[in-house]
């Protein structure tokens, strides 16, 4: 069982016939603790704490289930139930809980690049703070997510947090999402650079277009002088 910080963990019984079931110990093996005896009773099966560290933070549920609440990191292990029956025979169930920290909201930072033959060049990192070393990232693309495209896939750093892109002005659409990942809980951020890319790609129209103008402007004002230059130099001629 894979649980984050802070949940509750349901260890449930196998066994068919509680009605048969004379007492259930519960035992974090892992530690060597005894947490509780489950004794059937009158009104059903009443707990004998026999460790009060976990009185507060026990639930005894319908049919001998036991609910640990507010789990941490210190409770990941092996917890056996023994089961003993009136009948004679007992059994004995093995449940092992992991618990993990939270998996940080990730953080998209983007990095801007050179323009080349008609694509955008872009580098995304995935930061994670404060995530622990169970966490692992991967990066998907698409609304809903899916596989990056071979060639995306190549731009990839070694750890994965880290993609490099050259994209086409022509998407509009394309997004990119970092899907940071525990074996307990999953959280994920995404970005859009389609309209970046094509922003991008306007910026360059018009710096070319400011540029040509300058040009134009500038073999404009050229050509008035030099027309300039000869009517006055032929008007001095005449005198």
């Amino acid at each position: 069982m894979n649980h984050t910080r802070g949940e509750s963990a349901l260890f449930r019984l196998t066994v068919s016939q509680t009605s048969d079931i004379r007492v259930v110990e519960w035992t974090f093996a892992t530690k060597n603790l005894t947490i509780m005896e489950l004794t059937l009773g009158p009104p059903g099966l009443s707990p004998n704490w026999t460790h009060e560290r976990y009185r507060r933070r026990v639930h005894v549920v319908p049919k001998g289930f036991l609910q640990l609440l507010d789990v941490t990191p210190e409770d990941s292990g092996t917890y056996d139930a023994q089961a003993r029956f009136r009948s004679g025979p007992f059994q004995k169930e093995v449940f092992i809980l992991a618990v993990y920290e939270p998996v940080p909201l990730p953080e998209i930072h983007l990095r801007p690049g050179s323009r080349t033959s008609g694509r955008c060049n872009f580098t995304l990192e995935c930061r994670l703070p404060g995530a622990g070393a169970a966490v692992s990232v991967s990066w998907r693309k698409g609304d809903p997510p899916g596989e990056l495209a071979a060639a995306e896939r190549r731009g990839l750093s070694p750890d994965r947090r880290t993609l490099n892109l050259a994209l086409s002005s022509v998407h509009p659409d394309d997004v990119f999402t970092c899907l940071a990942r525990s074996p307990a809980q999953e959280r994920n951020a995404s970005v859009q650079l389609g309209d970046l890319c094509a922003r991008d790609g306007a910026a360059s129209s018009l710096n070319w277009i400011f540029l040509l103008r300058l040009v134009l402007v500038g073999i404009l004002v050229t050509l008035g002088a030099s027309v300039a230059w000869k009517k006055t130099a032929k008007a001095e001629r005449g005198l």
